[in-house]
């Protein structure tokens, strides 16, 4: 699949998720912290994006992204990120 582009349909919310946490790296993305409050505003949601709202997103963007899905990684009691293929496959997080 290498050197394949492939269309992928995502909502309005999903892209300018995906989007703010491709371009704010560094960032945990977490229900307490000032980068949730910027990602709503990103995304002009700050009124109705629930943490619980970007849990099922982060979710469905996994599933529609495939193997890319899992640059969105989880961080244990912390929220979550975006990490390039590069670091999620030196940090083991990927099976070959």
């Amino acid at each position: 699949m290498c050197g394949i582009a492939k269309k992928i349909a995502l909502q309005t919310t999903e892209n300018g998720i995906l989007r703010v946490l491709v371009e704010n790296q560094e960032l945990v993305f977490n229900n307490n912290s000032y980068a949730f409050g910027q990602l709503k505003r990103e995304i002009g949601r700050e009124d109705d994006l629930s943490y619980g709202a970007l849990r099922t997103h982060i979710k469905n963007l996994r599933h529609k992204l495939g193997r890319f899905g899992e640059c969105m990684v989880t961080v244990p009691g912390l929220g979550y990120k975006f990490m390039p293929p590069e670091k999620v496959l030196v940090s083991g997080k990927v099976s070959s």
